[in-house]
């Protein structure tokens, strides 16, 4: 452990340096300017209510899905087979089942 020195200047302390005078300024007066008032006539003032605007909601309107290919698939098998399943009548079949279920039968 070090030896500690000892000075022979005086030990400060951190007192409060006493508050400096306020030194007030003369009041100076300024004359009065006043500003044009703009008076607005009764009509052109809105009331706070009319500024809302009101809420609006979308309408979407959109045609029905297109017929999935195993419901079309489904139905052109129904008619295959109501017609006594004859050959080669595929593509017939399958526009007739589209056009049936897009309109809904």
């Amino acid at each position: 452990m070090k030896p500690v020195k000892r000075t022979s200047k005086p030990i400060t302390t951190n007192k409060a340096k006493p508050a400096k005078a306020a030194v007030s300024k003369p009041a100076v007066s300024k004359p009065a300017v006043s500003k044009p008032v703009v008076i607005k006539p009764a009509a052109a003032i809105k009331p706070a209510a009319a500024k809302a605007k009101p809420a609006t909601t979308a309408v979407v309107i959109s045609a029905p899905p297109e017929p999935t290919h195993e419901a079309i698939a489904l139905r052109a098998y129904q008619i295959w087979e109501k017609n006594g399943r004859p050959a080669g009548r595929e593509a017939e079949h399958w526009s007739q089942a589209l056009a049936q279920l897009k309109a809904g039968n």
